[in-house]
């Protein structure tokens, strides 16, 4: 059964205030919007309705157990500094070529490069003059500095 055929929900897609813009300005050449987000795992694969027109998640973390699945753009000269997210990264490069950015190296991935991130500090930087498009899937991850139960 198809549920839904048609552009992504309004509300799925970033937008960035004013003030955001002013305090981060890389956001600047940021696009993107959320694909799904499952608040648990197992996922019921029954009777879901379209997450997308619920609540979707305040920032860059899933629910705690849960997975957020995204589409990003960043345009040529996009720079996002070093940051870390408490998940496990699966990310796949759509078009273009970024660098990432690690604590120790740098590393350009391009169309068809597969990433996986493990609660990893890093920076993008987009290489070239077209944007560059990919998709990840954000899992919630615990380590020795966060358990399941404790909320990011």
């Amino acid at each position: 059964m198809i549920t839904a055929d048609g552009p992504v929900p309004r509300v799925a897609q970033w937008t960035f205030s004013a003030d955001e813009l002013a305090q981060s300005p890389y956001l600047r050449g940021i696009s993107g919007n959320e694909i799904w987000v499952f608040d648990s795992v197992p996922a019921h694969a029954t009777g879901q309705t379209d997450r997308l027109l619920g609540k979707l998640p305040d920032g860059d973390q899933p629910a705690p157990g849960g997975i957020l699945a995204r589409i990003h753009r960043f345009e040529p000269g996009t720079v996002y500094p070093m940051h870390e997210t408490q998940t496990v990264d699966l990310i796949i490069i759509v078009a273009g070529a970024l660098e990432l950015g690690l604590e120790q190296g740098s590393t350009i991935v391009r169309r068809g490069d597969v990433i996986v991130q493990n609660r990893t500090l890093h920076s993008w930087r987009v290489v070239g003059d077209e944007p560059c498009v990919f998709v990840a899937v954000m899992v919630d991850a615990v380590d020795s500095r966060r358990t399941a139960s404790t909320p990011p």
